[in-house]
C-alpha cells in the first residue's frame, strides 16, 4: 500500500491524465454515430483516436522530460533557455513527420494556411482582449486584499515561467528577452493546439457534438497543466469555439498566444515594478479598450472588404 502511495501521490496528476485520456479514447471508440451531420471539415481529417491518444502521451512523455532537464540544469541558465525555446520546433518536427508518413497528410488540413491569416490572427485576439476587459474592471472594483490574494495565486501557478522570464531579462536585455517570448509562445501555444484542438477536438468531433467533445478536449487540456484550473479549462473551451467556428487553427493559436502573453507582461509589471496594483490594472484597461477597438475595426474592415470581393464574383444578369 505504502509502495502504491508513494507512485500516485507525487505524480496524481499524470496518472490522472493518462486515466481520462484513455477513457475517452474507450468511449469515442466504442460510440458509433449514427444520422449525424459531421462537418465536412472534419471528416476529411484522416486520424483516428488511438493516433490522437498517441501523439498525446508522446508531448506529454517530452513535457515530462524537459520538466525533468530544466530541473537538474536549473544552475545552467543557457541551457535551461535552450531547451525551452527548441522544444517546440522538435515536437512539431515531430508532429509533422508523424501527419506526413503514418496518416499521408499535410497540417494544413487542420486549416493552417496562407490565406486569411489577418482575419483569423484578428478574430482570436478580439476575443481575448474581449474577456480579459471585463475581468481587469473586475479587478479594479474588488478589495486590495483579494486582488493581492488573486495575483498572488496566479504567480504561483505560472511561477517557472515568471523566473525564466526574470533571467532572460537579467542575462539577455530587453529586445532579446522579448523576442525569446515571442518564439517560446508561438511555437510551444501551436503545439499546445495541435495537441488538443487540431488532433484531440477534431477526432471527438466525430463522434460527439460540438459541446461535448469541447468539453473533453478542455478537461485534458486542464490536466495537461498539471492540476484543476477552472480559468485554464475555460480557455481550452474558447479556443475550441474558436477553432469549430472559424475551421482554421489560427483564431485559436492567436487567443493563445495574446492570453499568455497579457498575463505574463501583467505579472511582470507586478513583480518589477514598485508601481500600485490598482494603476497597472487601469493602465491595463486602457491598453485592452484601444487593442479591442483597433482589432474589431480590422476585423470589420476584412469583413467588408470579403463581402465586396465575393459580390464582384456574382455573374451579371
Amino acid at each position: 500500500m505504502h509502495i502504491i502511495r508513494n507512485i500516485v501521490e507525487p505524480n496524481f496528476w499524470i496518472i490522472t491524465y493518462v486515466v481520462v485520456l484513455l477513457t475517452i479514447c474507450a468511449i469515442s471508440s466504442l460510440i458509433v454515430r449514427k444520422n449525424a451531420i459531421i462537418p465536412v471539415f472534419f471528416v476529411q481529417q484522416k486520424w483516428t483516436v488511438i493516433d490522437a491518444a498517441v501523439v498525446l502521451m508522446i508531448g506529454q512523455v517530452a513535457v515530462l522530460l524537459l520538466q525533468k532537464a530544466a530541473s537538474f540544469l536549473q544552475d545552467n541558465f543557457l541551457m535551461f533557455t535552450a531547451l525551452h525555446l527548441f522544444y517546440g520546433p522538435i515536437m512539431l518536427t515531430v508532429v509533422w513527420l508523424f501527419f506526413h508518413f503514418r496518416l499521408r497528410q499535410p497540417l494544413t488540413v487542420m486549416g493552417i494556411s496562407k490565406c486569411q491569416w489577418t482575419g483569423n490572427i484578428c478574430l482570436g485576439s478580439k476575443w481575448i482582449f474581449a474577456l480579459y476587459l471585463p475581468l481587469f474592471l473586475l479587478l479594479y472594483l474588488l478589495p486590495d486584499q483579494t486582488v493581492s490574494e488573486m495575483i498572488g495565486r496566479s504567480l504561483a501557478e505560472v511561477k517557472g515561467s515568471v523566473n525564466a522570464i526574470e533571467e532572460n531579462l537579467s542575462f539577455w536585455g530587453l529586445s532579446i528577452s522579448v523576442l525569446l517570448l515571442f518564439l517560446m509562445l508561438l511555437f510551444g501555444n501551436a503545439l499546445e493546439e495541435i495537441y488538443y484542438r487540431g488532433i484531440f477536438y477534431s477526432v471527438l468531433r466525430k463522434t460527439f457534438n460540438a459541446p461535448i467533445a469541447n468539453l473533453m478536449s478542455s478537461a485534458l487540456f486542464m490536466l495537461s497543466h498539471g492540476g484543476a484550473s477552472l480559468g485554464t479549462f475555460a480557455a481550452g473551451c474558447l479556443f475550441a469555439y474558436l477553432y469549430e467556428r472559424s475551421k482554421s487553427l489560427v483564431p485559436s493559436i492567436s487567443a493563445h498566444i495574446m492570453k499568455n502573453l497579457i498575463s505574463y507582461v501583467f505579472l511582470g509589471f507586478v513583480i518589477r515594478t514598485n508601481v500600485d496594483h490598482r494603476n497597472i490594472i487601469i493602465v491595463g484597461i486602457l491598453i485592452l479598450s484601444i487593442c479591442l477597438v483597433i482589432t474589431w475595426l480590422l476585423s470589420y474592415k476584412i469583413k467588408l472588404s470579403n463581402t465586396s470581393g465575393s459580390d464582384l464574383d456574382l455573374p451579371k444578369p
